[in-house]
């Protein structure tokens, strides 16, 4: 399971689709923009195992409660709710620059 999840996510990540935001936010939302943070918070956990105690990476993917975590992290990511926040983050953004503009403050 832990190996599917790891390939999607690689493919996901290769692909990097452009997601489809409309005409409203000016800046192209992908995949990968869209989850930087919970992919650097992985990356983050992982490695504390490894600063923590220096084990070796086969010991910790051999620790069955990390592989069961890890696999859920990693099948979160494919969740619609990364985009929706990408997109709202975006158009936040966009109409304050728009306010901006339009009060002079750029």
């Amino acid at each position: 399971a832990l190996e599917a999840a790891l390939c999607k996510t690689s493919s996901a990540l290769k692909e990097n689709a452009v997601l489809d935001t409309g005409s409203f936010c000016g800046a192209a939302i992908t995949w990968r923009s869209a989850r930087f943070e919970p992919l650097s918070q992985i990356g983050e956990w992982l490695l504390s195992f490894r600063s923590k105690s220096g084990t070796s990476w086969a010991e910790i993917l051999g620790d069955k409660s990390v592989v069961e975590t890890l696999l859920g992290r990693l099948e979160d990511l494919h969740s619609r709710r990364w985009d929706e926040l990408a997109e709202l983050e975006a158009a936040e953004e966009e109409a304050t620059r728009i306010i901006d503009e339009a009060h002079g403050c750029w």
